[in-house]
């Protein structure tokens, strides 16, 4: 304590509540931060996953006529949103069937091959795979 050697006690006494106070102000801080990070990840995921959804139910058709041309369409209004840097349906085999790819999208990130129904986060980008069901 070699810092407050030379202070007096009241001075020592207002060092400590401060530092109390900004230790308490930092770790709510990053309480707020996390929080909000896991919020807008929740949000993000729910609010994309319905829109694959959607997608989905409107790319029926297409699918069940093997349309590609169709299905590109459904895809393009994607455009809307400027969150979403590519899209896919796939068909039954696994082969791409319709493609949807924004100006941001770089050829190092494309998923290439379909994967389980969920949500996956990576290399900073949310991967939102549903399926398509025809009644």
């Amino acid at each position: 304590m070699g810092i407050l050697k030379d202070i007096s006690i009241k001075q020592k006494i207002v060092r400590i509540i401060m530092m109390t106070c900004v230790a308490a102000l930092l770790l709510a801080c990053a309480g707020f931060a996390t929080y909000e990070v896991f919020a807008y990840r929740n949000a993000l995921t729910r609010e994309l996953s319905g829109l694959a959804q959607i997608t989905g139910a409107n790319s029926t058709a297409a699918l069940a006529f093997s349309d590609r041309m169709a299905g590109e369409e459904t895809l393009s209004a994607l455009r809307a949103d400027p969150r979403i840097i590519s899209a896919y349906i796939y068909d039954a085999e696994g082969k791409t069937f319709a493609t949807y790819r924004s100006r941001k999208t770089s050829d190092a990130f494309l998923v290439r091959q379909p994967r389980e129904d969920g949500d996956y986060f990576e290399k900073g980008h949310l991967i939102v795979f549903r399926p398509i069901l025809l009644d």
